[in-house]
């Protein structure tokens, strides 16, 4: 998987990052290592993730998958 920087903000960084089964460009949000061990910034991506798995409109970015690695918490987007 390659990784691209896309963006950064105040809870975490945001990669253009390639699906590895359907090779599709994808975003892929993390926390920073600072949030990563932050129990309410953690809940708040994970809220924030729920929500986008949720929606579905054509002006909002969908949100494709939520996991843990056992050391990252990330969130799949639409890129």
């Amino acid at each position: 998987m390659n990784l691209a920087i896309l963006g950064f903000g105040g809870m975490g960084r945001i990669y253009v990052a390639e699906d590895m089964l359907s090779g599709q460009e994808v975003a892929l949000k993390v926390l920073t290592e600072r949030h990563e061990v932050d129990a309410s910034m953690l809940e708040r991506l994970k809220l924030e993730a729920k929500a986008g798995l949720r929606l579905n409109h054509p002006q909002v970015v969908r949100t494709l998958e939520v996991g843990h690695t056992g050391a990252v918490t990330y969130v799949v987007m639409e890129y």
